[in-house]
């Protein structure tokens, strides 16, 4: 008997340690009260470059974007961006983002940054990818923020004029 207390005291410590450290995982449950900002914004891109790292390998590129934009309509902060990821496009039909950085800057140089992946598909001249960018942390007023970003890009990629747009919508948790 006294075997089977010491194992479901130590079966509920490690019950209490697990849900300690999930909630550790989901800011809002460590820090109730931490102000936020709602994203609803687009950037538009000013510059892309593509590589194509290896000659062999046709289906990779790496992508270099630079726009403007704003993350909220609301406020008068217009960002500039500048985002880079590698595109594998696995199949005919479908394209996988991976190894992304970005950096939104505001007209104060304030920032946040993250890292990013996504997925989507192309055929018949179109692009159409879904990304979630990850705040790992900013400067100035963005100290200490963290969230998650989503950004869909829609493209005719067959028409040189056409825009590279993204659209984000998301939440930045601000450090108190």
């Amino acid at each position: 008997m006294k075997n089977f207390k010491k194992s479901g005291a130590i079966l509920i410590m490690a019950g209490i340690m697990i849900c300690t450290l999930s909630c550790r995982e989901d800011p809002e449950l460590l820090l109730p009260n931490r102000p936020q900002f709602n994203v609803d914004g687009q950037i538009l891109a000013d510059h892309v470059s593509f590589f194509i790292n290896d000659r062999d390998a046709e289906n990779i590129e790496e992508s270099f974007i630079n726009g403007h934009g704003y993350l909220n309509p609301t406020t008068a902060s217009k960002i500039s961006s500048e985002l880079s990821h590698v595109t594998y496009y696995e199949t005919e039909s479908s394209v996988q983002i991976e190894c992304g950085q970005f950096t939104f800057s505001d007209e104060n140089g304030d920032s946040i940054f993250g890292d990013y992946c996504g997925c989507g598909d192309y055929g018949d001249g179109n692009v159409c990818v879904d990304m979630v960018l990850n705040i790992t942390g900013g400067s100035g007023k963005y100290r200490g923020a963290n969230g998650s970003i989503s950004a869909t890009v829609n493209r005719d990629v067959d028409d040189v004029n056409s825009d590279h747009i993204l659209d984000l919508k998301g939440v930045i948790l601000l450090a108190k």
